[in-house]
């Protein structure tokens, strides 16, 4: 919703986005919400409604509804269906259960119609585009598999033997050599090497 908003114009304050690690959370959304807001967009839902947090953000939007001139301080967005609590019981909303971009019409449309002021050249975060991508992430819950470079010598021959040609070799015809001798070898470099030192 925030991103479609900055693309009308309108200059929206989310807590996911403004707030840094070590920000007085609490004292940062009071301010912005006596200081600077025009309007607040309360997203409704039964699960939205139950946060402590987000209990006192509504006591304090009908506390500044009561004290400022204007009597729709608080706009409710149903996203879905909700018991509604003190503050906002006799607050009208606009549905969005009926479809995401019919709310976002309404929505649209009351903003403008109670002046909210707008940016002459909206700006959208680009911090929303790095959110979206991360919320898109399903994690599962399960363990991790540990991988590593790292490989564990289970045992080191005494002696390693690493045969060199004398003169300029084929390497197709050095694989095909090493092949028929009785123990491992591999090619290595310009040579073969004895296989098994690097057993897991």
């Amino acid at each position: 919703m925030a991103p479609r908003l900055e693309a009308a114009g309108y200059e929206v304050f989310a807590d996911i986005l403004e707030l840094d690690t070590g920000d007085p959370w609490r004292t940062k959304l009071t301010t912005t919400l006596q200081d600077e807001a025009v309007k607040m967009l309360l997203c409704c839902s039964n699960e939205t409604l139950k946060r402590k947090g987000v209990l006192q953000e509504i006591g304090i939007a009908t506390d500044l509804m009561n004290r400022l001139p204007d009597p729709n301080f608080i706009f409710p967005l149903r996203l879905r269906d909700y018991q509604p609590v003190f503050g906002i019981v006799d607050l009208q909303y606009i549905n969005f259960e009926k479809g995401w971009a019919v709310g976002l019409q309404q929505l649209l449309k009351s903003l403008e119609r109670q002046n909210v002021p707008r940016l002459r050249e909206p700006v959208i975060q680009p911090e929303w585009a790095a959110y979206h991508r991360r919320r898109s992430i399903n994690l599962l819950n399960k363990p991790d598999t540990l991988t590593s470079n790292w490989l564990r010598i289970l045992s080191v021959p005494e002696v390693l033997n690493h045969v060199v040609p004398t003169d300029a070799v084929n390497r197709t015809a050095l694989k095909a050599s090493a092949d028929t001798i009785d123990y491992p070898l591999i090619p290595h470099g310009e040579g073969v090497r004895r296989q098994g030192f690097w057993d897991q």
